[in-house]
């Protein structure tokens, strides 16, 4: 039975001043009496029972000394992981007075708080479960976005490989309505320039999955944990150059972008999960994960993850936002904040080194060029190419810091891209044609140059020059045996 409230101790004792009546006119208490006496005052037989017992071992009605629940007890607690019945049986091998274990048991429930005794079972890290939070203030959309990177539960075999591997996914949620504005996915440790990609596809204005809201655009802030990614002084400077402020939360306290380990915990057991390779589904009794046998290729996972994150953005409902999170962003009042594609090129696209050929730039298996080709004059040449992740309709190209183009597709060009594609070549070849034709005539124009001409003598062909001065001494032997070979049809030419 519970312990009662302090307003109905004095039935109590007056229960107990009866029963000690009782006593001393008959001599002895039996059962009878107690469980009258615990009928009138509320309070159980045991409870009684104790309190007279309790009158008895102080003499003459003081009232002994009781235990009491001081700092070395709650640190034996501790000591022994918040194990209550260890704790007693500790103390009392070491000669220290305990009462029942029922009632060390209350004692000490009543001077230790759920929160310090959840810490002293399960560590620092269960006191988070076991102590009050103050509700999340409502923030206008585009205030804060949350960043955050997780190892998917899932085999993989990515493009290019033969052996499976776990992906890791970074995510950008808009903290006000728990739109996921951006996500990247990647086969090792995430880097800073995978959360840079992540970045720029949140700061991109651009239509939500229903094809007409508008998401994205700068944000206020940008929070994240402290991994090294984030803290890199790539991240730092690119979000000061937008004007974007980074936070760094505390170590160890991922309740402070609470949403977004929620949206972690939801993604892997109810997108990850159905798909083969998943390894959290527990083990068979040869320790083989369940549904591993099979794998997922890496185009295939990312179809998978585009499907479901569109369904989580516009069909999900938030049982906190008591909507969508389509519907809280629309809500939203705060206008976007676009960005110039320019400085989104410098800033946060990932990028890698490839050289110019012939097909253009072979990217991902495929062949990009400009429509204005202006990749022409590069070719042969290694250039850096820029891109979003997990988008193919186009790349940046920058050669030696500079922008060159953006790129698209060869097979995907329209019929009017592909006709001023030809332009551009035709006008490149004839500008070559004519600097050709101005420099072989710059040569020819030299000053002491001499005109040639070509004389054939059989089979050997002769360049000589015209206008030349003769050197007697040199040719004259050759002109004499030329002057022979001559025939004269009239027979009039006679050597003197």
């Amino acid at each position: 039975m519970p312990n009662k409230p302090k307003m109905l101790r004095p039935a109590r004792d007056r229960a107990v001043k009866d029963l000690l009546a009782h006593r001393d006119a008959h001599g002895r208490l039996d059962r009878t009496a107690f469980a009258i006496a615990a009928a009138e005052s509320g309070y159980s037989v045991r409870q009684l029972q104790r309190q007279v017992a309790k009158v008895d071992s102080s003499g003459d009605g003081a009232h002994q000394q009781e235990f009491e629940v001081d700092h070395s007890v709650i640190e034996t607690m501790f000591r022994h992981n918040g194990n209550i019945t260890d704790t007693r049986r500790f103390l009392e091998r070491g000669g220290h007075t305990v009462p029942s274990l029922s009632t060390f048991r209350r004692r000490v429930l009543a001077a230790m708080s759920s929160h310090a005794l959840a810490v002293a079972k399960a560590g620092p890290r269960a006191s988070r479960d076991a102590r009050v939070h103050l509700p999340r203030e409502v923030e206008e959309r585009g205030a804060t976005y949350l960043l955050d990177h997780t190892e998917l539960p899932i085999w993989v075999v990515p493009e290019g490989y033969r052996t499976a591997s776990r992906p890791w996914m970074t995510v950008v949620m808009d903290a006000g309505s728990r739109y996921v504005l951006a996500w990247v996915v990647t086969f090792g440790t995430p880097t800073a320039e995978e959360v840079r990609a992540a970045l720029m596809c949140a700061f991109t204005v651009r239509a939500a999955a229903d094809g007409q809201t508008p998401v994205g655009g700068l944000c206020d802030r940008a929070m994240w944990d402290r991994g090294l990614d984030f803290l890199s002084d790539l991240i730092t400077e690119s979000c000061s150059r937008v004007g974007v402020i980074p936070i760094a939360l505390p170590a160890y306290s991922p309740h402070l972008k609470g949403s977004l380990e929620r949206f972690w915990r939801f993604l892997k057991k109810n997108a990850i999960a159905p798909l083969p390779g998943y390894i959290d589904s527990g083990v068979d009794v040869r320790g083989q994960y369940l549904f591993a046998s099979h794998a997922l290729p890496q185009a295939e996972l990312i179809n998978q993850l585009k499907q479901w994150i569109d369904w989580y953005n516009t069909e999900h409902v938030n049982r906190n936002l008591g909507g969508t999170a389509l519907k809280a962003w629309q809500q939203g009042t705060t206008p976007l904040r676009a960005i110039a594609s320019e400085q989104l090129w410098q800033d946060f696209l990932i990028s890698a080194r490839h050289k110019v050929g012939k097909m253009g730039v072979r990217f991902g298996k495929w062949d990009y060029v400009d429509p204005n080709d202006a990749l022409t004059g590069l070719i042969g040449r290694t250039v850096e190419v820029r891109f979003l992740p997990h988008t193919r309709e186009f790349i940046e190209v920058f050669h030696e810091g500079l922008h060159v183009a953006t790129c698209y597709p060869s097979h995907q060009l329209q019929t009017d891209d592909k006709v001023a594609f030809m332009k551009a070549r035709r006008r490149a070849e004839n500008d070559a044609r004519n600097a050709f034709r101005t420099s072989h005539r710059m040569r020819n124009e030299h000053r002491g140059a001499l005109e040639l001409t070509e004389v054939k003598d059989g089979r050997h062909t002769s360049r000589v020059a015209l206008d030349a001065p003769v050197d007697l001494r040199q040719d004259a032997d050759r002109a004499l045996d030329r002057f022979k070979s001559l025939e004269d049809p009239t027979g009039q030419i006679t050597l003197w």
